[in-house]
């Protein structure tokens, strides 16, 4: 097993939020999000 950074993934603009193992899921699903419903997403490194 790899040990991968956590992220915490927020939508200012609505109640979307996750947890998320790895920067580049939470990179995905910022911008996923942002591109699908035009919300301000942000995320940071929790563990």
């Amino acid at each position: 097993m790899t040990n991968r950074s956590v992220f915490h993934v927020v939508c200012r603009d609505c109640r979307t939020e996750s947890v998320v193992n790895g920067r580049a899921d939470a990179e995905r699903l910022v911008a996923d999000h942002a591109a699908t419903v035009g919300h301000r997403v942000e995320f940071v490194r929790v563990a």
